[in-house]
């Protein structure tokens, strides 16, 4: 059986087939041989990143290789992120985007797997027991690939994994209506405060597309050009199996070096926790809510037409929006049949009347 799933990429719109499962070798993890072995180092002075909450604990450093899931961002962050849809000069739109759009070209993690402890700057073996399995494996069953970043965390509570994080989504109060307006700044917006991250993220080898990195590539059978999985237009595919694949340039036009997990060592530079933790954050669905009741509007917020309020999500560790409409249905603003219409009495905080319709886009 095959699942489909739609993957939005930059201009381009196309269509992956997930298969299952089916025929891999080497998924006993009771074989302890290892099926690759590979060698990773960080460079950098990790104690000079350290968020100063933490200079009294004991850190555990650690690795882990993460799988990449389907990159299904918001449509609002892409079209104003990436696209360029959004006005020139929207202080509003530009607050939203900057406080709760994620990178439309980042990593996004799907599975956290194999986690080794490494020393700053010392190298580690890092030993693969098993294949990936079939929900990271992108492409129709006669050819799939699967791409994983390595992430260097403090794993705080020493469980020796990687606890990945959700973004914490706009609270709804009863009724109170606009607070500061679309360019205000970021805060608590009230409810139940966003729990911080047990884990801090200092370092990855695959953080976004936009730049330079190395990635961990699995391929069986034949590559799909076409699935625009994380795509590196211009490089040859994959080698069949494990390999390193170093990428410089933009998906649409890059060059790559591919190397056997033998050959070099990954090393992934140390960064502030701030500037690389959403490769941790889980990809979450945008959806869509009724207006029975009014969020509490104390981060940006932007009026996306007469009926859709975009609301940044509460500031923390994952960034993500709000999305509010008069009418609609809760996965789908366009539904043919809404779940919801209140467009002919709108509440009476609704900020959005005799906002303009936004173009359509050609």
């Amino acid at each position: 059986m095959a699942i489909r799933r739609r993957h939005t990429l930059g201009v381009v719109a196309c269509l992956a087939l997930v298969g299952c499962n089916v025929g891999l070798k080497g998924l006993d993890e009771t074989d302890l041989t290892p099926l690759a072995t590979l060698t990773v180092q960080t460079t950098g002075d990790f104690q000079k990143l350290r968020p100063p909450e933490t200079l009294a604990e004991t850190p555990r450093l650690r690795v882990a290789l993460v799988w990449a899931g389907v990159p299904d961002p918001d449509r609002f962050c892409l079209e104003n992120a990436l696209l360029g849809f959004g006005m020139p000069g929207d202080a509003s739109t530009t607050a939203v985007v900057a406080a709760g759009c994620p990178d439309v070209l980042g990593f996004v993690p799907a599975l956290a797997s194999v986690v080794i402890p490494i020393e700053p700057g010392v190298a580690a073996k890092m030993d693969l027991l098993s294949l990936p399995t079939a929900e990271v494996l992108v492409g129709a069953p006669e050819g799939r690939v699967a791409y994983g970043s390595l992430v260097v965390f403090d794993d705080r509570n020493g469980n020796d994994a990687l606890d990945l994080m959700r973004t914490q989504v706009p609270d709804q109060g009863h009724g109170g209506g606009p607070g500061g307006g679309g360019g205000g700044p970021g805060g608590g917006m009230g409810g139940d405060q966003p729990k911080e991250p047990v884990d801090f993220v200092y370092g990855a080898s695959f953080v976004t597309m936009r730049q330079g990195h190395t990635r961990v590539a699995f391929r069986e059978g034949t590559f799909d050009l076409a699935s625009y999985f994380y795509p590196t237009i211009g490089c040859d595919p994959p080698a069949q199996g494990f390999s390193i694949r170093k990428v410089v340039g933009l998906p649409t036009a890059s060059t790559c070096q591919s190397f056997s997990f033998d050959a070099q060592a990954v090393e992934i530079p140390l960064q502030a926790t701030e500037t690389v933790r959403e490769v941790a954050c889980n990809s979450v669905k945008a959806r869509y809510r009724d207006v029975q009741e009014a969020p509490v509007l104390t981060t940006p917020w932007v009026c996306d037409g007469p009926n859709h309020l975009v609301v940044a999500n509460v500031a923390g560790d994952c960034r993500g929006l709000g999305h509010f409409l008069l009418k609609g249905c809760e996965d789908d603003p366009n539904c043919e049949t809404p779940s919801w219409d209140v467009t002919a009495t709108p509440p009476h905080w609704w900020p959005c009347i005799g906002v303009p319709e936004k173009p359509k886009k050609p």
